[in-house]
């Protein structure tokens, strides 16, 4: 059994706390099964709505307004076809369009 470097252990504990801060950050802007869904699809990769409310155990309806309001936010991507399929962007990404959207939304108040 090969023994980790220090280095290694380190990067790896910084990418475990990036991704703490990203779920974070992504649990204080979005709604809890906003958050599910979300995750869901980007650990998983590409799926339907019925398979992702099989998996988390949500209606279908519900589902889709969740996928629908992710859309909106542009973290979730849609492949039309028969079925519709999803697809969640990179983290990294997601967050970053949520805070610019945050900000902007402050921005416009004032």
């Amino acid at each position: 059994m090969k023994r980790r470097k220090n280095s290694e252990i380190e990067f790896d504990n910084r990418i475990n706390e990036i991704n703490e801060i990203n779920r974070s950050i992504l649990e204080y802007i979005l709604k809890p099964n906003q958050v599910e869904v979300y995750l869901h699809l980007n650990k998983n990769g590409v799926k339907t709505a019925t398979s992702i409310s099989e998996a988390l155990r949500l209606s279908r309806t519900e589902t889709y307004e969740i996928l629908s309001e992710l859309q909106k936010k542009e973290i979730v991507t849609s492949i039309y076809g028969k079925p519709t399929k999803f697809n969640a962007i990179e983290i990294d990404d997601a967050v970053t369009t949520l805070i610019d959207a945050e900000i902007n939304k402050n921005i416009d108040r004032y």
